[in-house]
């Protein structure tokens, strides 16, 4: 938190109604990804009850300036088990690309907490009512490119690694992605210039893979540290030496 302060990543949004709180702590982009952090706080017994059900919130997500509707989405999703009477952060994130099409991080973008099937109550009751985030003035991450001598290419910001590839197709998951392909993923070393050496196989939130328009497949690795990609000499990563650009 002191560095992610100290880089001014620090959003402190607040939208609530009688049901929830919610704070978008920090907030940061790169090319493949938006990423925040968000607390949760439940207000009443209807919120208790949906987050110890659910881990995930239903979101729309418009361009402010226009209204159009993204060519893509936003997913809100828990980082841990819900412990009730606490407050629960979550992680919002808007991917770049996608089925859908490409996400432009360069705009403002509402985003709009929503009723869905899963969260309706006996009563009838809209718990997510007026919920809103307004995404402008992101600040966005330092990046480097890393390549191999094959001409695999590491897209390294300050907060995930991008993978852009034809290696992995994701429409065939239960085929081709297996707990062995994912470990392989997460099996990254960073060489750093002052000689030292940072395993991140425990470092990562989670490896997502999404197919693109184009039927390419992206592998975004969120790490739990902020790294700085100027400070690295290489990176290995499934056999290979990765090098700057």
């Amino acid at each position: 938190m002191d560095e992610i302060e100290r880089k001014g990543y620090v959003a402190n949004q607040i939208t609530e109604n009688e049901h929830f709180r919610m704070t978008l702590d920090t907030a940061i982009k790169d090319d493949y990804n938006f990423l925040a952090v968000v607390t949760v706080k439940a207000l009443d017994s209807y919120a208790e009850q949906y987050l110890e059900k659910l881990s995930e919130i239903a979101t729309d997500a418009t361009y402010s300036d226009t209204g159009e509707k993204l060519d893509g989405f936003a997913f809100l999703t828990g980082i841990d088990t819900y412990q009730k009477g606490k407050e629960y952060s979550m992680r919002l994130n808007v991917p770049v690309n996608t089925v859908n099409g490409s996400v432009d991080l360069s705009r403002p973008i509402h985003i709009e907490m929503k009723r869905d099937e899963r969260n309706k109550t006996a009563e009838n009751v809209d718990l997510f009512k007026g919920l809103h985030f307004d995404l402008k003035d992101i600040k966005q991450s330092k990046s480097v490119k890393f390549s191999s001598p094959s001409g695999d290419v590491l897209n390294v910001s300050e907060l995930e690694i991008a993978i852009e590839t034809d290696k992995i197709d994701v429409r065939k998951a239960e085929s081709e992605i297996n707990n062995d392909t994912i470990e392989s993923i997460k099996n990254i070393s960073i060489h750093y210039k002052d000689g030292t050496t940072q395993s991140f196989s425990e470092k990562i939130n989670i490896v997502s893979m999404y197919l693109t328009k184009d039927d390419r497949t992206v592998i975004i690795i969120d790490l739990r540290v902020l790294i700085d990609p100027d400070t690295i000499d290489y990176i290995e990563y499934i056999g290979s030496d990765f090098k700057a650009k």
